[in-house]
Order: C-alpha cells, then sequence, then structure tokens
C-alpha cells in the first residue's frame, strides 16, 4: 500500500518533466519543420493508474514521435536530419532518476514514517493519566 502510494506519487510528478524533455529535444533538432510534433507535445495527455503492488505511467501522443528516433530510413541509408527525442531522453530519465528515486526514497520515506509512529507512541505512554 506505501510502495503503491508513493510509486504514483513519483511517477505523477515526473511526468511533465519528462514531456518538457522530449520537447526541448523536439524544438532543437527538428524545429524549422511544420510545428505539428510540437503541437502535439504541448496537448499531450498522460495518467498514473495504481496496480497492485505499483503504478504504472501510460502516455498519448503521436506515432511520428516514435519513429524519429530510428537513424536509418527503411531502404538502409541514414537520415540526413536525426535527433534522439523518444528511446534516449525517456529511458534516460526513467534509469536514471525515476528508478533511484523509487529504490531509495521508499526507505526513506518508511523510515520517517516508522520515526513518527514510534515517536507518537513514547508521547502516548508519557502522557500522565
Amino acid at each position: 500500500m506505501i510502495y503503491e502510494e508513493f510509486a504514483t506519487r513519483v511517477l505523477r510528478e515526473n511526468a511533465p518533466d519528462i514531456i518538457e524533455e522530449q520537447r526541448q529535444r523536439v524544438l532543437q533538432y527538428y524545429n524549422q519543420r511544420t510545428g505539428r510534433i510540437d503541437n502535439a507535445l504541448d496537448m499531450r495527455k498522460y495518467r498514473v493508474d495504481r496496480l497492485a503492488g505499483g503504478a504504472i505511467l501510460t502516455f498519448d501522443y503521436m506515432i511520428d514521435l516514435r519513429f524519429l528516433d530510428i537513424k536509418f530510413t527503411a531502404t538502409g541509408r541514414k537520415k540526413r536530419i536525426y535527433g534522439p527525442v523518444y528511446n534516449k531522453p525517456l529511458w534516460g530519465y526513467v534509469y536514471n532518476y525515476i528508478f533511484a528515486t523509487l529504490r531509495y526514497g521508499l526507505n526513506e520515506k518508511v523510515r520517517n514514517e516508522i520515526f513518527d509512529d514510534l515517536r507518537l507512541s513514547v508521547e502516548l505512554l508519557q502522557k500522565p493519566k
């Protein structure tokens, strides 16, 4: 129960940062285009669902974004303009920040809750009757 709540909160807090990171990369590499991808990222939606034992983060966005991250065309030629906007920022952020937060932040949260419960118990025991 504690982990589900903690995981949901961490994912909900970090989803806008992931969207912004991808948006900045699109602007950096593909700004000279029509702006359709940038507009789609501005209207991008996400949701965090609780599962038994954890949480899941789901993004909705245009499929074109996924294919921008491929370095080669269907015929095998290297793309003239290439910038990592899907896999690299997404997995880098998830692995380096969210995973570490879920792994070590929960320990601190549980430790603080146990300490608060113990302190409350001691205060209740020391109260004169």
